[in-house]
């Protein structure tokens, strides 16, 4: 990509005004690109461990680039909810996303959880709502929810002006999982989102 590196592009120029204002982690940009090369080469994990490390390098790496900034001084107290709260939200992706990422050859589910359930590779593609297809789901949608808990007991640490914002879209994130349960798991053919007045409701409380 021509000027990629050009110090007069204004890109560049706003992220090296970053990184001289806040102590960034070099490391955490690195490791986003390493999950979007994940992304070009794999389409199958086989454990919960081999997903939870594209998680957190699609997914957690973010929370990790923005902590420094939404939170100045506190990235120890931070990191690991910060951590938690990518695999969280990246797991809810998967199970939001499973019809679409069947569509691209993709499939997030890990092999060894459809295997403890009995759930089929045809019967995934085929997109039944099975018993087996549902225990897959919320065994994944349970280690979601451990993540979000996680994530929410050191929340509270970050300064009000980020601590709204981060625990409302955590929020928000998490109520895709009771969404989906309320369509009936339906995520194969119907990409599901929060309502509007569902939102509103969780915000209101903050």
């Amino acid at each position: 990509m021509t000027g990629i590196y050009d110090k007069e592009n204004p890109m560049w120029v706003a992220l090296a005004d970053v990184f001289d204002n806040y102590e960034m982690d070099v490391e955490a940009f690195s490791g986003l690109i390493t999950g979007q090369e994940m992304d070009l080469t794999i389409n199958r994990y086989r454990t919960m461990e081999e997903l939870l490390n594209y998680s957190f390098y699609v997914a957690s790496t973010v929370g990790l680039m923005l902590l420094p900034i939404l939170a100045p001084g506190k990235i120890a107290i931070l990191k690991e909810g910060a951590i938690s709260l990518g695999y969280a939200m990246q797991i809810t992706n998967i199970l939001r996303d499973i019809g679409e990422d069947l569509e691209m050859g993709r499939i997030y589910l890990p092999e060894e959880i459809m295997e403890k359930y009995d759930l089929r590779e045809d019967e995934l593609r085929a997109g039944i709502v099975s018993p087996q297809f549902i225990a897959v789901w919320e065994d994944l949608a349970d280690k979601a929810e451990c993540h979000y808990k996680k994530a929410f007991e050191t929340i509270h640490e970050y300064p009000l002006s980020s601590r709204v914002p981060v625990k409302g879209a955590a929020l928000v994130y998490r109520e895709i999982l009771a969404t989906i349960r309320s369509k009936e798991y339906n995520v194969f053919r119907e990409k599901h989102f929060v309502p509007d007045e569902s939102k509103q409701a969780i915000l209101a409380c903050l």
